[in-house]
């Protein structure tokens, strides 16, 4: 119990030294790593609100349009924290309790944490306001999140250990972050695709968090089609082989 807590506080230290680093000591840099995600999912929204009608295939276009920018955010966020991890945590290494894997893991932990308040803010703010219902489900919400988090885990390891292998690697990232957007339902439904479609996009990993969460916010409102085990499988051959890549890169930048 007690090396689980002194790991935990080594987590959090980590955290604290991370949101230092990129917002400097400022009360309001702290805050602004929930303000990020939160000003620009709000920003698509308002585009969205004037250019769309308030309800498409029965559900609220803004509600729609939060399930959809939020995950993609938590993504992206996830899978940046991992770019040259190793070499920019150089001189953090020199103590004993800290790992290579733990620079990592912590700076993960602070972007899914912030994606996270901004979402359950956001989605809050628009239920007070009238903008969007009950969460038809939350346990199926929950579901989906993490599943996406797990397979953004999978991602952000082999971007670490890659870019850290070849800085080749880190030229390749944003191209592949830009194509995820129309593999990832961010504005549209599996269902509303023709049949064909349909066929190919139920074997997209990134698509089954997306049709859970909206599950689980809109209910019978909408019709979902997900398999979870589409997303989970290849998210646990991404964590097995990246852990194994970033342990031997890791060797070798702990030699330089």
């Amino acid at each position: 119990m007690r090396s689980v807590l002194a790991q935990w506080r080594v987590m959090q230290a980590l955290m604290v030294r991370d949101m230092i680093v990129r917002f400097g000591r400022d009360n309001v840099g702290f805050i602004w790593t929930i303000l990020e995600p939160m000003l620009l999912c709000i920003g698509v929204m308002l585009i969205f609100s004037l250019i769309k009608k308030p309800y498409e295939h029965g559900v609220q276009i803004i509600t729609f349009v939060v399930t959809g920018y939020m995950p993609l955010t938590l993504f992206r966020h996830l899978t940046n924290s991992g770019i040259h991890v190793l070499t920019r945590s150089t001189g953090v290494l020199l103590h004993r309790r800290l790992t290579q894997l733990d620079t990592l893991l912590s700076r993960l932990l602070l972007e899914f944490t912030a994606t996270t308040v901004a979402l359950c803010i956001i989605y809050g703010a628009l239920f007070i306001a009238g903008f969007a219902e009950p969460i038809h489900d939350i346990k199926l919400v929950v579901a989906g999140w993490l599943l996406l988090a797990w397979f953004a885990l999978g991602v952000s390891i082999v971007f670490s250990a890659g870019t850290e292998a070849s800085n080749t690697m880190e030229r390749f990232i944003q191209p592949l972050q830009y194509l995820t957007v129309p593999l990832s339902p961010i504005f549209y439904m599996i269902s509303w695709l023709p049949y064909q479609a349909q066929e190919i996009a139920v074997w997209n990993p990134l698509a089954q968090p997306y049709e859970m969460i909206r599950a689980g916010v809109f209910g019978p409102n909408v019709q979902a089609i997900y398999y979870p085990n589409v997303t989970l499988y290849p998210g646990l051959v991404l964590v097995a082989f990246g852990l194994i890549w970033f342990q031997i890169v890791g060797k070798r930048v702990h030699e330089k």
